[in-house]
């Protein structure tokens, strides 16, 4: 539990500095904060719920383990998500179209991304050593959870955030430099 606060503020920290580095847009880069912070305690709560009903045994470690992973998780679906609607809205799409078609196109990859990771998470539940098969379960729900956050939350709150011209796409400096390369 000490532990704990310094390893999240830390994710916290990180992310933000990272999300700074890709949107360079206040409102854009909180998207999947916001989105990564409901997951999380969604996730928590159906754990603990999971843990409860079924006595299940839970790590200590879990929890800190499940910061991590649907930061991680979250922050890639969030990203996936967000770059291919600034491509759309960059195409010319308005708002609403270029989320329908960002989500119709990305979304299968956030699927299959989340499908894969969350078995191999199950799959630790197999495991032996009692850390890996007591977070196992945990770590599977809270990537479904992130999942589930990213293809519902988050395109909701990008369609409000969209039509009011927050979110729109700053120039592409990362296009130049690869072009340079």
């Amino acid at each position: 539990a000490r532990d704990r606060t310094p390893i999240e503020l830390a994710i916290t920290v990180l992310l933000l500095v990272i999300l700074v580095i890709v949107y360079r847009n206040p409102v854009t880069m909180m998207l999947p904060l916001l989105t990564i912070g409901a997951s999380l305690m969604t996730a928590q709560g159906l754990i603990s719920l999971v843990s409860l009903k079924t006595g299940l045994p839970i790590s200590n470690q879990a929890i800190v383990l499940l910061t991590a992973m649907i930061a991680g998780a979250g922050t890639d679906y969030a990203v996936f998500l967000i770059s291919r609607y600034h491509d759309y809205v960059r195409r010319g799409d308005d708002s609403d179209q270029a989320l329908q078609r960002a989500l119709a196109s990305i979304g299968k990859v956030i699927a299959a991304s989340a499908a894969t990771v969350g078995v191999t998470f199950l799959g630790m539940g197999f495991a032996k050593l009692g850390l890996f098969s007591t977070t196992g379960l945990s770590l599977a729900m809270g990537i479904a959870t992130a999942f589930v956050g990213a293809v519902t939350l988050l395109p909701a709150v990008m369609v409000l955030a969209g039509r009011r011209g927050w979110i729109k796409p700053r120039k592409d400096v990362a296009a130049r430099f690869w072009r340079h390369m």
